[in-house]
């Protein structure tokens, strides 16, 4: 038999344990299959391009799990206890007198409750969740862009949200991420979201993400930002030193382990 028909039985080898599993490594589709590592990751290269999976750091994930989205809610009951830790460690970057961008997602919102007690501070964001959490503060200027805000994430998006933030410069922006790989960077499942956050990291000028360990290594349908346009890393200790040390090989951001 050629070596393409082994390559097509393979992939619908491939394509039916990632059905099971969503998640695959090299290392184990290699020991499977009997090919070398180089072997599989040039099939898979293939088969990205062929819109058939996804690649991540070592191995590929199925398209299902890069376009699935979260609501807020589902996500707020979700990893509760790391997202505090990170948010926390965040608070400490926020001095009186800055101006900060807080981005959406609900580690963000955790950063933005242990601000209602923040003076001096001027606050853009398009979170309306984030605002509501904000709004009692006297001490602090909340600035909300303009736009529609999305029922699922409470995300505000639209051609006026990035008309605002174009005008706008910031000391620090804070963001959010669904999904953090090497190879593409940070992803979110919505193209209307990944417009607007992708113009908040322009905006600042030191630039943060809040990302729980679950969020790395993982793929998801849209390019928001590049891991060159970030300053900092904040994640929690769940994430592997290997991938720690890959991050701080690819991109010139400080990674911080936020811890309890």
């Amino acid at each position: 038999m050629s070596n393409h028909y082994f390559t097509a039985e393979r992939q619908q080898s491939i394509l039916k344990l990632l059905k099971e599993d969503n998640r695959l490594t090299v290392a184990d589709l290699s020991a499977k299959f009997g090919v070398t590592p180089a072997t599989i990751r040039r099939q898979l290269n293939e088969m990205e391009k062929n819109g058939l999976l996804m690649r991540t750091h070592g191995g590929a994930i199925g398209v299902e799990e890069a376009n699935l989205e979260h609501s807020l809610e589902a996500k707020s009951v979700s990893r509760v206890e790391e997202k505090r830790i990170i948010a926390r460690c965040a608070r400490q970057y926020i001095h009186e007198g800055d101006v900060i961008i807080l981005g959406g997602g609900t580690t963000i919102l955790e950063l933005a409750r242990l601000l209602q007690d923040a003076k001096d501070l001027i606050i853009i964001t398009d979170s309306l969740p984030a605002a509501m959490e904000l709004y009692q503060n006297k001490d602090i200027e909340i600035q909300v862009c303009g736009g529609t805000v999305r029922e699922k994430t409470g995300v505000i998006i639209g051609a006026t949200a990035l008309q605002y933030l174009q005008e706008l410069r910031a000391t620090k922006t804070f963001i959010g991420a669904d999904s953090i790989s090497i190879q593409h960077g940070i992803t979110t499942p919505n193209r209307f979201e990944a417009e607007v956050e992708s113009q908040l990291v322009r905006c600042g000028e030191t630039v943060f993400v809040l990302a729980d360990s679950s969020k790395m290594d993982r793929i998801t349908l849209t390019r928001q930002t590049a891991l060159n346009e970030l300053d900092y890393i904040i994640t929690d200790s769940g994430i592997s030193p290997a991938y720690i040390e890959s991050l701080r090989e690819n991109c010139d951001a400080k990674v911080v382990i936020a811890n309890r």
